[in-house]
């Protein structure tokens, strides 16, 4: 499975709180349901698969096992549900195929699937295709006090209403503790479908809530996908930085970066990629790559080096027959047997595939051929030559050709820019010897064209002293002095960041004379 996203930071700098790294992985809540399940604690098994799903929407494993254990409770038309969304996920894998047979299984036990026509009527009354009749403060009164089935309405209806008094009454919905979830979702769907800035916390409070599921949190990032400003797309990315929420998996970040990447964003993923290990590291590495951060470059390096692993069959259990007979035939009372749940599906059990692996792999090597620079290059030449799979080599062929490509624009480009810079052109030669570095982060005028880039920024901030804009001064200041920390200039810098900004009150630690001090 493909996994990017990416973005890098200049001016703009956001002040997040990323979640605290560490928290149980969908992996672990997977096993832990498939203990639970084996345990006959199928309602607790329940609540680990979904924890698993709402971490890694795209689990087709847990979905299946989530599907098994309804089995087990005789919750038929769930059952359905979960095996078809394997189905959805997962297309054409084994564990879709299986989930397929089971479904024709129970259905010739006679089980009846189909969605009550009762439950089937309160959808079609609250699945709106068109302009209500309603007006805005009616709806706002259902939502607010009617009974559920016109609070669902309501909540869908009010997504007609590009209002601000819209957003803010599906706002309210959305972060109320103990709301129904129905309500919760319509809710969050209705503000994508207004899109107004103005939704971008709430529906930031709606990932962030524990009682919403997957497919709320789905819409939650459709809906800010769908708003489409720095703050929305940033709010996304802090969250799939974080911890995985519910509805958001690396290909809902491969989407948006290919078509929305911003360049700013590489701030949050680069904090985050500092903390976190295993397979999501290598994701934040891909991620950092696609916009030239060349942050997890010696990562994904180290991946094309390691052993392929060994392949197995990639769902064990499907080979072990359930204890009451063939998966899905009429046990005792024509009730079709419960079929076994799937095992763990980590690499380290062997659920990783070879197949995966050298998907991974060619991944890999086309974001090097985007953000390494000419120091990879020998080693994807070897690459090349010598991978064991031929799509590896391929694309390893195709990369060695664009690190070239780019190696000899970033000559031309650091050429044109000296020559600006020595008829005084600044303003104009940055921009080319800046590309110039992107495009080979290790070329022997890096560090020249470092200290070009502090001394264009000391300069700058001189300017816009003079114009008394303090505050892009002291950023300015700040960059070059981090860029340069040899810079001639750096006494002069500290001076001035030193007068522009306050020092620190008096306290007691910090020996505050008598008069100042509490008595």
């Amino acid at each position: 499975m493909k996994r990017l996203a990416r973005w890098m930071g200049l001016i703009i700098f956001f002040a997040i709180a990323l979640p605290v790294f560490g928290q149980q992985t969908a992996e672990e809540y997977f096993n832990k349901g498939v203990g639970l399940y084996e345990t006959q604690n199928y309602n607790e098994a329940v609540t680990a698969f979904e924890k698993a799903i709402e971490i890694k929407p795209d689990y087709a494993e847990a979905y299946y096992n989530l599907g098994i254990t309804y089995w087990q409770q005789k919750q038929y038309k769930k059952v359905s549900e979960k095996l078809q969304k394997v189905m959805e996920v997962a297309p054409g894998s084994d564990v879709a195929k299986k989930a397929e047979q089971d479904i024709k299984n129970l259905k010739s036990a006679g089980i009846s699937l189909a969605v009550p026509k009762e439950e089937e009527e309160t959808f079609t009354r609250t699945a709106p295709s068109e302009k209500p009749n309603a007006t805005l403060p009616e709806l706002m009164e259902d939502l607010r006090f009617g009974p559920t089935s016109k609070r669902i309405a309501a909540a869908k209806w009010l997504g007609f209403f590009a209002e601000e008094e819209a957003v803010e009454a599906l706002g309210e919905v959305t972060g109320k503790s103990g709301e129904l979830p129905e309500i919760k979702m319509a809710a969050v769907e209705s503000l994508g479908k207004i899109a107004l800035p103005s939704a971008v916390p709430f529906l930031q409070t709606a990932l962030e809530t524990q009682d919403l599921p997957a497919e709320g949190k789905q819409s939650a990032i459709k809906a800010l996908n769908a708003i489409n400003t720095t703050e929305s797309l940033n709010v996304i990315l802090s969250a799939w930085a974080g911890t995985f929420p519910g509805g958001l998996s690396d290909q809902n970040i491969i989407e948006l970066v290919r078509k929305k990447g911003r360049e700013e964003f590489a701030n949050i993923i680069r904090p985050a990629y500092l903390q976190v290990t295993g397979e999501k590291k290598i994701t934040m590495a891909l991620a950092l790559g696609i916009l030239k951060d060349t942050t997890g470059v010696p990562l994904m390096v180290n991946r094309l080096k390691e052993d392929y692993p060994t392949d197995a069959s990639p769902v064990s259990s499907l080979n072990q027959p359930p204890p009451s007979g063939a998966p899905g035939m009429p046990g005792p009372g024509g009730r079709p047997s419960v079929v076994p749940i799937l095992k763990e599906q980590t690499a380290e059990s062997g659920g990783w595939s070879r197949k995966n692996e050298t998907g991974l792999r060619v991944e890999i090597i086309e974001v090097l051929s985007i953000c390494a620079g000419a120091n990879q290059k020998p080693f994807l030449v070897y690459l090349s030559k010598n991978d064991q799979e031929k799509n590896v080599k391929e694309a390893a062929l195709k990369a060695v050709k664009n690190l070239e490509s780019r190696i000899a624009g970033s000559t031309e480009d650091y050429q044109k820019g000296i020559a600006l810079a020595k008829e005084g052109k600044i303003t104009e030669a940055i921009p080319l010897i800046q590309t110039a570095l992107k495009e080979n982060p290790d070329a022997p005028y890096a560090e020249e064209i470092k200290k070009l880039q502090a001394r264009f920024s000391y300069d700058r901030a001189l300017v816009l002293l003079k114009e008394n804009k303090k505050e892009e001064a002291i950023a300015l200041l700040r960059s070059a002095l981090e860029i340069d920390p040899a810079a001639p200039f750096r006494k002069d810098a500290e001076d001035k960041l030193a007068g522009l900004q306050a020092p620190p009150i008096f306290s007691e630690e910090m020996g505050a004379p008598p008069a100042a001090r509490k008595k």
